[in-house]
């Protein structure tokens, strides 16, 4: 099961990584058509949940789109929101190949090469578990080795977690709104 988690975290986070690295993005001009905040509540008992809503359309080859899409990611929709209003140009970043596929922040966050990075030393810690179950007698070094980064990842997982969530409730504390309706659950179309 290690190997398959590995692979999993590898595959997800380099499916972030990679288009930011080999799509070939073209700017143009856009214009904010949705950029809304929604509370919704499920019960009395529980809080309620905030759905945002961020949309622009754009021109490419003559021909109109439209994107919801602010990272590659597809989760900063509260930061779209927060920085941009409806009627305003922006710049996106349209992929020739794909014109349908355009992003605002074409920056692939830290935390997704930290992940990259995860997944990759669980990978190695699963081949050094295989060399050392097929050894008789593994070496010093290489049972030193295997323990080490088998603590490295868990102070990574659990260090990155509590990292996330800290520059998570920083970043929401000073974030500074550009959207004045930000704070009110208006839904504007163009």
């Amino acid at each position: 099961y290690k190997v398959q988690i590995s692979v999993m975290v590898l595959v997800v986070s380099l499916a972030t990584i990679l288009p930011a690295q080999l799509i070939v993005f073209e700017p143009v001009s856009a214009t904010v058509t949705a950029s809304s905040r929604e509370y919704i509540s499920s019960s009395s008992d529980r809080p309620g949940r905030a759905r945002y809503e961020f949309a622009y359309d754009y021109t490419y080859g003559n021909q109109p789109y439209t994107s919801k899409r602010y990272t590659y990611s597809h989760r900063d929709r509260s930061v779209a929101v927060c920085n941009y209003r409806v009627g305003q140009t922006i710049t996106a970043y349209v992929d020739v190949n794909n014109p349908a596929y355009a992003v605002i922040n074409r920056q692939v966050s830290g935390f997704i090469y930290a992940i990259a990075a995860i997944g990759s030393l669980m990978l190695l810690h699963c081949g050094l578990d295989v060399w050392m179950d097929r050894s008789e007698t593994p070496p010093p070094w290489l049972s030193s080795l295997y323990r080490r980064l088998g603590m490295l990842i868990g102070l990574m997982v659990v260090g990155g977690g509590l990292g996330g969530c800290i520059y998570t409730v920083v970043t929401v504390a000073t974030q500074s709104c550009a959207n004045p309706g930000y704070c009110a659950s208006s839904k504007s179309s163009a």
